[in-house]
């Protein structure tokens, strides 16, 4: 893996030569990286046989629309109408798979993503080898977590149509999720030299935070809520900068930016998940727990239940955490009994609350698909919580390597140094971790208290 272990000079990229207007019709906030808060791939997760299944449609040329699934707005019925007009047209079409997948990525709801892909296919169908349409592929294939081939066709849009911000920012974020981190730097050099917008400005953040630059991230971050229009796109990158205060331990200004993601999009799932994690850790457990019932009962989604069940076990209602856990063990059995590859997610769930023998499997299959920072951490943590810290230091040096300021990532580099009796290994890392982030993500917590307290170690307030 190709990451960079210290923070690396901005790639000097010549200005490219005046290229003619052309209208923009998509802002692509970013589907990995909207979904990087969350870390699990959206629209995989097998709906459960009780929820609602997607909406039934044809969409070959000449046909009536795709259905759409209620609470559709007024933009996307107003592009649903245009295909019904011009059912032969592909740009209608397209534009109508852009605004839905955008929904998509804003709700987690798998029916947009249904919607979307008839879409597509149907632009595809009309105007096949369009760049236009190959940059909507690579998203919608993003948000599958299917990163090897979004890789592929983001790369051959971005070569159709090198002028393209969309184009790039999929090929970044395939960049990013495969492990190479020094060719999205390029690509977000080449998104800056073509004009700076939420889609460069929420790139450039996201790599900041990899690089340890955290006051760097949120200003970038803070500058791609301004270039964002109104809406979904506004509210995805008002939550991601409320993900960053909230690292940050600046828990009223993520609190802030939450509410406004939500009040740009109500729907909006990841603002609805920060929003928990902020009142289920200030006081306010029962608000947060209504919260996501509600949001749970609106849409099925793996990851309400995971963090209903996390909040439930710090507020200790152990009866909730359990209930919750099953309910994501559900999900993960309809997976696999689906064949659906395991993904990070998943990887992490079934260590936290599965057997350690099957996690391991899980995460080395996650790994092998991918060698980043994360599945190498995943792989790690399985291999300690299997009892084998041995096999484990290699995949924790390799994580805290590629992300060295990541939190969690130093305290599972740490309970494996300490369970090798490298004492002082384990001192520095947990001391780094402390100081990297003033907030610690729930399901670290126990595991940083329990080694603070091994080691003889004091932890601030915020990590416990």
């Amino acid at each position: 893996m190709r990451a960079p272990t210290t923070t690396p000079t901005r790639p000097t990229i010549t200005q490219p030569e005046a290229r003619p207007a052309r209208r923009r019709s998509w802002s692509l906030v970013g589907p990995v990286l909207a979904l990087a808060v969350a870390g699990v791939a959206v629209g995989r997760f097998v709906l459960l046989d009780d929820a609602p299944g997607p909406p039934s449609a044809t969409t070959t040329a000449g046909a009536a629309p795709v259905g759409t699934p209620g609470g559709a707005g007024a933009d996307i019925e107003n592009r649903r109408a245009l295909t019904v007009a011009q059912p032969n047209s592909p740009d209608a079409w397209l534009s109508y798979a852009r605004a839905t997948l955008d929904e998509a990525i804003a709700t987690f709801n798998p029916r947009w993503f249904a919607v979307a892909e008839e879409a597509l296919a149907t632009t595809e169908r009309l105007d096949p080898g369009r760049s236009d349409a190959a940059t909507a592929r690579a998203a919608l294939l993003l948000s599958r977590h299917e990163f090897t081939a979004a890789l592929d066709v983001a790369r051959q849009a971005a070569t159709d149509d090198p002028y393209s911000v969309e184009a790039l920012a999929a090929l970044v974020d395939a960049q990013v999720e495969t492990g190479d981190l020094d060719a999205a730097e390029q690509t977000v050099a080449r998104m800056m030299a073509i004009g700076p917008g939420v889609e460069a400005h929420a790139r450039d953040s996201y790599l900041r935070q990899r690089r340890g630059d955290r006051d760097g991230a949120r200003l970038a971050m803070r500058l791609a809520v301004i270039a964002a229009p109104r809406g979904a796109a506004r509210a995805t990158a008002l939550t991601l900068l409320g993900d960053l205060d909230l690292s940050a331990g600046d828990v009223t200004r993520a609190d802030r930016n939450y509410r406004a993601a939500l009040a740009e999009k109500p729907d909006h799932l990841n603002a609805t998940l920060g929003r928990a994690r902020v009142l289920g850790t200030t006081g306010s457990p029962a608000e947060a727990a209504a919260l996501l019932d509600a949001k749970q009962a609106e849409v099925p989604e793996p990851l309400v239940a995971v963090l209903r069940g996390e909040l439930a076990e710090f507020a200790g209602d152990e009866v909730a955490a359990r209930n919750a856990f099953a309910l994501v063990e559900r999900y993960l059995a309809a997976e696999t009994a689906a064949g659906v590859r395991p993904d990070l997610e998943a990887a992490r769930f079934v260590t936290a609350h599965g057997e350690a023998g099957a996690a391991v499997a899980v995460a080395q299959t996650v790994y092998r698909g991918r060698a980043t920072a994360e599945t190498a951490d995943a792989l790690a943590w399985a291999l300690a919580v299997d009892g084998r810290p041995a096999e484990a230091a290699r995949y924790a040096q390799e994580a805290v390597a590629a992300s060295p300021d990541d939190p969690a990532m130093l305290v599972h580099a740490a309970v494996i140094a300490a369970r090798l009796d490298r004492v002082d290994e384990a001192r520095a890392l947990l001391d780094r971790a402390v100081t990297s982030a003033p907030w610690l993500v729930l399901p670290v917590r126990p595991i940083a208290a329990a080694l603070a307290e091994e080691l003889g170690m004091l932890l601030p307030a915020a990590w416990r």
